[in-house]
């Protein structure tokens, strides 16, 4: 399996840092101690792969771009095939744009259903 260098921002120990991981869901789930996840796409080739059960949990939270996520998240790109893919991102640049969150910040889960027009 190929491997890809992804941005993992840990909450937890509130480090970002560059990790090379499998480019597969198994490797990718098991990097991030989740079950499930769900990507999110922020621009300018980042996509932010978080666990999707993340507000769900007793976890630790952080803010990037004025959103807040839940548990360890990372940062890859996609292709023009929409395949995951190695970041450009440095976690230098990352760490710039995020704030962690004190212990036992949460925020209530929500869901929004949109009619489609």
């Amino acid at each position: 399996m190929k491997k890809i260098k992804v941005i993992m921002i840990n909450p937890f120990d509130e480090s970002v840092s560059e990790v090379e991981i499998d480019n597969g869901l198994e490797s990718i789930c098991k990097t991030m101690q989740c079950r499930v996840i769900d990507i999110r796409w922020l621009g300018e080739k980042v996509d932010l792969i978080m666990d999707d059960e993340g507000r769900l949990k007793d976890n630790r939270w952080f803010m990037l771009g004025g959103e807040p996520y839940a548990g360890i998240c990372l940062l890859s790109s996609t292709d023009e095939d929409g395949d995951t893919i190695s970041t450009e991102r440095t976690s230098d640049e990352i760490f710039e744009l995020i704030e962690f969150m004190e212990e036992g910040y949460s925020e209530e889960p929500f869901m929004e259903f949109r009619p489609i027009n």
